[in-house]
């Protein structure tokens, strides 16, 4: 695996820690400089930088995700594997939703609001069976056969606390692909 991929896979924690975790809080700090005090005049237009500001952490996280899914799913056996088609989509849906979505959510007509709601709950469905997806062929591919709910619960949790999580899962994953180029 070349390119993103590959530097997701071999990079050490700190390296995707401060990638991503880095990116949102410089997006963070660039935010709440940027933004005036007093009454906002233009929302959609703060809203807008908001979403441009943030966009270096979603790629990198969402990035991240998909290197280690495509990667987990590769190495497994078939016999376990998961369903990597629903992945791609889990991956790409709340991505593009994140980087569209926001000028509906700053609208005040009713129909778009009514229609963002299932989609939004649609988007954090599709994050969650990422993460569920993401932990549950880690601790397939590490040990070679069906693991329960209360065996990938943990991998699961560190991957929603990912500001910790990273630290833990991270060299898993460097050591699942060292043993795959060896």
């Amino acid at each position: 695996m070349k390119g993103t991929t590959g530097f997701f896979l071999s990079a050490k924690h700190w390296q995707v820690f401060v990638l991503t975790w880095g990116a949102y809080f410089v997006g963070t700090m660039v935010l709440v400089g940027s933004v005036p005090e007093g009454p906002v005049e233009n929302p959609l237009k703060v809203g807008l930088f908001s979403e441009v500001v943030m966009l270096p952490f979603v790629a990198c996280f969402m990035g991240w995700l998909w290197s280690m899914g495509r990667f987990l799913f590769s190495i497994s056996e078939p016999s376990l594997k998961l369903n990597i088609h629903f992945f791609r989509f889990a991956i790409i849906f709340p991505t593009l939703y994140l980087l569209a979505g926001l000028p509906f959510f700053l609208s005040r007509n009713h129909v778009v609001e009514t229609v963002i709601i299932p989609v939004h709950l649609l988007a954090l469905f599709c994050v969650f069976y990422a993460f569920y997806f993401v932990s549950k062929s880690l601790l397939m591919a590490e040990k070679g056969e069906v693991v329960t709910r209360n065996d990938y619960t943990l991998t699961l949790l560190l991957l929603f606390f990912s500001l910790i999580g990273i630290w833990l899962l991270q060299p898993r994953i460097n050591r699942l692909y060292a043993r795959r180029a060896a």
